[in-house]
């Protein structure tokens, strides 16, 4: 089909390559983890009966750190 793969990496269909695709999902994923992370603290803030503004952190770093250990990439 193709001749060599960089003549598959480097085609370009509409303005796309191989390449610039790859790029852009690898970026959304990105994105998804991002909001993934951003849910969870706000799940964290929603339902912590913390009192003070200093344990509402203690909690969230908590969470961050649970989150890192999980393999998110923070």
């Amino acid at each position: 089909m193709w001749e060599d793969m960089d003549q598959f990496l480097h085609k370009e269909d509409d303005g796309k390559t191989f390449i610039k695709e790859t790029d852009l999902q690898m970026k959304q994923l990105e994105l998804a983890e991002v909001v993934a992370v951003i849910r969870a603290l706000a799940y964290v803030i929603k339902y912590s009966e913390a009192d003070a503004i200093a344990e509402l952190q203690i909690e969230l770093k908590s969470a961050l750190d649970c989150l890192k250990a999980s393999g998110f990439c923070l």
